[in-house]
């Protein structure tokens, strides 16, 4: 899932430039998502709305983040957020994000006062051909990233300071949702639940660490390693790469990783 931003002021031709950059997208057989940010609550529904044109221009999915809802959810996600649940759900070949200057993910400006390091080009939407939009696509193609190596430009913690469940892929960040974040913590605590933590001096649970390699499985609880037999290290390891891979990670193969690294902690 390869994603692409728009950014500039408001006015600048943000959405005309979106809606024509899914066109061509659309033309050339990919699927495409879009992610629109808004400072106020959206409509989605609403002829006329920059997310309707979204869908209009031919996006399979469109979701929106506004100060208090996207589509049905009361509340404002963080693009990361909204990213995971575009892949979770379709898993398009694009994903044109509207606004959202504050990642660092390639983009295309239409303002030249509101450019930073990823900014491919700065466009006037309002002066541009088909050829331009041909153009426009070309670059896309060869400089957009997939979700997964993306490194933010605002000022962010590292998400194992305050997350309860982290999954780093080969010191990767991977992003995970509540719903997937529950079912790890269920699994993992359930499979603790069999092994007698408590006489290797875990006893609170407090952080719990699965460090996979090629070759090794180890697991920490409060710091203690603790034996694994081989049953239960086999079992540890393919339940981990089972969650892996109901993620639909890009790129993600159980035999071309070089580390994981999940972390569950209160």
């Amino acid at each position: 899932m390869k994603i692409v931003s728009i950014i500039g002021t408001k006015n600048t031709g943000k959405t005309l430039l979106s809606t024509k950059i899914i066109q061509e997208l659309v033309k050339r057989n990919y699927t495409v998502g879009s992610i629109k940010h808004s400072h106020h609550k959206l409509n989605l529904d609403s002829k006329e709305t920059d997310t309707w044109k979204h869908k209009k221009a031919g996006a399979k999915i469109v979701m929106g983040s506004g100060l208090n809802s996207i589509i049905q959810i009361d509340e404002e996600l963080n693009l990361d957020q909204m990213l995971f649940q575009m892949k979770s759900l379709k898993n398009p070949d694009y994903v044109v994000i509207e606004g959202f200057k504050g990642y660092a993910y390639p983009n295309i400006s239409t303002t030249n006062d509101v450019e930073n390091e990823s900014t491919l080009t700065t466009v006037n939407p309002f002066e541009l051909n088909n050829n331009d939009i041909t153009n426009l696509v070309n670059l896309i193609e060869k400089e957009s990233i997939t979700m997964n190596k993306n490194t933010k430009c605002s000022d962010e913690k590292n998400p194992s300071d305050n997350d309860d469940v982290v999954l780093l892929i080969d010191n990767e960040s991977i992003p995970i949702n509540k719903f997937v974040r529950n079912i790890i913590d269920e699994t993992v605590n359930g499979i603790l639940n069999s092994i007698k933590i408590t006489e290797y001096g875990a006893k609170n649970r407090d952080k719990i660490e699965i460090l996979l390699n090629k070759s090794k499985t180890k697991l920490l609880v409060d710091k203690q390693d603790i034996p694994l037999n081989e049953f239960v290290e086999a079992f540890l390891k393919n339940t981990t790469i089972g969650i892996i891979k109901s993620l639909k990670i890009d790129n993600f193969k159980e035999d071309n990783f070089e580390n994981i690294q999940l972390l569950l902690q209160k």
